[in-house]
């Protein structure tokens, strides 16, 4: 299975970047956001909004947002 998607990082805050999505069409939430993430689904991609994250090859803590879009298969 072959997955298309991208992760973006900024220094805003989750209830920012969530209140950015939320105004963004064709985007519903999934579940009720929290102050350290969301999620939101169209038809076409999934996002997922998290702070703070662990990086995988270090094994650190991140405490930047950490945005993944990821495409739905087709």
């Amino acid at each position: 299975m072959q997955v298309e998607g991208a992760c973006f990082q900024t220094n805003d805050g989750v209830a920012d970047v969530v209140a950015y999505y939320k105004k963004q069409a064709g985007l519903r939430p999934v579940g009720a956001p929290t102050s350290e993430g969301a999620m939101f689904k169209s038809d076409t991609v999934d996002v997922t909004i998290q702070n703070p994250w662990m990086d995988m090859k270090s094994g650190k803590m991140v405490h930047k947002t950490l945005i993944s879009i990821v495409k739905h298969p087709e």
